[in-house]
């Protein structure tokens, strides 16, 4: 395939993505004849609760950002830049917490921990128990992304900056400018999940802008109106989407090459063990309390087996159309992601900032959209089945696909590419040599859509086949029935699940990392 059709492939793809805002823009702006109408745009001047609605979701946002640069960093640092006691073991397990989908640790704190957060245990209701959920659930992608930026960081520069003008100064005028890139990228995409979440709230009961506009469309059956109200906050996460895109120029998200800085700059000498309580009650609190929580939730095996009888359509429902769903994102995103990589001029830029739209988005505008957009006599064949759940997904976290694949493409020689090409046709270029050198961040991509597909909640609530359930809408449905030991035994199976998946794509990650790389 020639660039321009590689072009051409990655602007139809971005209509796909745009598609059903579009749709829902156009929804909200005309009336039932299909004439332009302004009459519902009145709803864009906020009431004073609305304004008080929005406003604490900023201010949930903002928050959550804070707190995680103030965990995320500092974890970070400690476990790529110092000696610190057990930084192997916590390099492979910090990042597990986010298998814990937030609704997941909003179910376990509000609930399971000691009584939950209203029993006087913590003392933390309302909006400082989501922050505490947020930053918990978030501040890995804080810690990723600046691990990104030390591993990819000539560690010379530090080193020379140590050793003449000490370590302090090192941090601050070396290490810290360098990474900022990568700080304010991670505050900005947990602001963007944070203000765009309405689960989190909807559990711990809390009334925030994402559950207006839930309200509106779930309870009142008013889909204009939903629209129009989410404006404000697409429009607000957009900005923040470009602000990203500005701070990270052509730098990774992820490094999936070796590490240019990998080795311990910074010796903690006695202090290394106690520095180690950091990462180990962050870890604590974020991965292993809320999952022995879950385990003395459950109860005993006759209450696992009752979950499973319950559950388990579900459980093989959510497996396949996750692994569809992830395949389909790997298949899409590739061609795009190549041509980010290596197009050149303004239409880059343009593109990148079009098809990153579904970041700013609310997963139940998502939602709202494709089933304004799908609701048609002509897509009768896909309104109402598992495939509409699958392109939702696709269209939902491919953004995320595409830069991990992205980053694999850009370790990739283009020379190669310009030698193959001249014995050879595209396709054969293709095949025989990006493919192979690209297979991992292929399995790595693939890994994040799956990941992400299985634990969604709010766009599949919207869009699942009538008739089915995923496993994420089982247990939200569980928990509003009160059964609690089935929610914390399906709570385990998605954890589980996604666990074993991961595993075993990490298996075939490292094999095919050996191969291309050989």
């Amino acid at each position: 395939m020639g660039r321009k059709k590689l072009l051409a492939f990655s602007l139809l793809f971005s209509g796909f993505v745009l598609a059903p805002f579009l749709m829902l823009l156009f929804s909200a702006l005309t009336n039932g004849e299909g004439s332009l109408s302004f009459e519902n745009l009145h709803l864009l001047k906020l009431t004073s609760r609305q304004w008080v609605l929005l406003g604490r979701s900023v201010l949930l946002g903002v928050g959550a950002s804070l707190g995680c640069i103030i965990l995320g960093a500092p974890m970070s640092f400690l476990l790529h830049r110092t000696d610190v006691w057990g930084r192997s073991f916590f390099k492979k397990v910090y990042w597990l917490s986010l298998i814990l989908p937030p609704y997941i640790q909003a179910i376990v704190w509000s609930k399971y921990i000691q009584g939950g957060m209203d029993s006087g245990w913590t003392g933390m209701t309302g909006l400082p128990a989501a922050l505490f959920i947020f930053i918990l659930s978030f501040y890995p992608i804080v810690t990723l992304l600046v691990s990104s930026g030390l591993e990819a960081m000539d560690q010379s520069l530090e080193e020379t900056a140590r050793l003449h003008r000490g370590p302090w100064t090192a941090i601050r005028k070396v290490t810290l400018p360098l990474l900022f890139p990568h700080i304010a990228c991670g505050a900005i995409l947990v602001f963007v999940f944070t203000i765009i979440n309405f689960e989190v709230a909807d559990i711990l009961r809390l009334k925030v802008y994402p559950l207006e506009i839930f309200i509106f469309f779930s309870a009142y059956y008013d889909e204009k109106s939903a629209t129009i109200l989410s404006l404000p906050l697409i429009f607000t996460t957009l900005i923040f989407v470009w602000a990203q895109m500005r701070y990270m120029g052509e730098k990774s998200y992820v490094n999936l090459g070796r590490s240019q800085g990998g080795d311990m700059v910074y010796s903690l000498g006695r202090r290394r063990y106690i520095s180690a309580l950091f990462p180990a009650v962050i870890t604590f609190l974020a991965l292993a309390a809320p999952i022995l929580a879950l385990l003395k939730g459950a109860g005993n095996l006759v209450n696992y087996e009752n979950a499973w009888k319950g559950g388990a359509g579900a459980v093989w429902y959510s497996l396949w159309t996750s692994a569809a769903s992830a395949g389909g994102m790997a298949l899409f995103s590739f061609p795009v992601a190549y041509c980010l990589v290596r197009m050149r001029g303004g239409l880059r830029g343009l593109l990148d900032f079009l098809i990153q739209t579904p970041f700013g988005a609310p997963s139940i505008v998502l939602g709202i959209g494709f089933i304004t957009l799908w609701n048609q006599p002509i897509f009768d064949a896909v309104y109402g089945t598992s495939l509409l759940l699958i392109l939702a997904m696709i269209a939902a976290y491919s953004p995320f696909v595409i830069k991990v694949i992205s980053a694999g493409i850009k370790r990739v020689d283009e020379d190669l590419e310009s030698v193959g090409r001249m014995g050879a046709g595209p396709l054969k270029v293709a095949t025989r040599i990006l493919l192979p050198l690209t297979a991992p961040p292929l399995i790595a991509g693939f890994a994040v859509g799956f990941v992400l597909s299985l634990s969604n909640l709010g766009t599949s609530l919207l869009v699942v086949a009538p008739g089915r359930s995923t496993l994420p809408i089982t247990i939200y449905n569980y928990l509003h029935y009160g059964a609690d030991e089935t929610v914390c035994a399906l709570s385990l199976f998605l954890l589980a699940l996604t666990a074993a998946s991961l595993a075993v794509l990490l298996l075939i990650y490292k094999f095919l990392s050996r191969r291309a790389w050989k």
